[in-house]
């Protein structure tokens, strides 16, 4: 195999990890997220390689929080224009909590008080993770796949060179 197919493969596995962490913090429900997830191997230099993820930009709050103080939402307001309290109202309806107007409009307003006195993730979120994390799924992931990457990419390297010397005394024993 080649250095680039081996680290693609690698890139690949850390992918799948972070979409599993996604789905056990219970933050899966269309799968936009999931799939805009990627890990690109980038060479920067003959002794230096990156690997880089990137995702859809809401995936910062997914991964970090949003502070109370950052919620899109004023206190008896009642607008329900708010591109905030229209999202609540999609997530209401994705999530089969309620599908009448009236009473979707009513949760939206229950959860963005909510998410205005505590953030999110909410206390309550919890109920939704698999493994009663809410935040972190890249931080997560990357510490616990830290090791394994490190030896991966060691194995992957010390294969390369191998073959590339093997192939440089061959090529010199013609």
């Amino acid at each position: 195999m080649s250095l680039k197919t081996d680290l693609e493969k690698l890139s690949e596995l850390i992918r799948r990890e972070l979409v599993q962490e996604l789905d056990d913090q219970g933050h899966i429900m269309t799968g936009r997220l999931a799939r805009s997830i990627r890990v690109d191997v980038k060479f920067l230099g003959l002794s230096e390689l990156s690997l880089i993820g990137s995702f859809l930009k809401y995936g910062e709050a997914v991964e970090t929080g949003v502070k109370a103080s950052r919620i899109p939402f004023t206190l008896g307001s009642g607008k329900t224009s708010s591109k905030y309290i229209t999202g609540l109202m999609r997530f209401i309806r994705l999530r089969r909590i309620a599908q009448k107007t009236k009473e979707v409009k009513s949760i939206a307003f229950v959860i963005a008080k909510t998410h205005k006195r505590e953030g999110m993730p909410t206390r309550g979120s919890r109920r939704f993770s698999k493994n009663s994390k809410r935040r972190g799924f890249v931080t997560f992931t990357l510490k616990r796949l830290e090791d394994k990457i490190e030896t991966e990419v060691s194995n992957i390297f010390n294969r390369d060179l191998t073959v590339s010397i093997d192939n440089i005394v061959l090529k010199n024993l013609k």
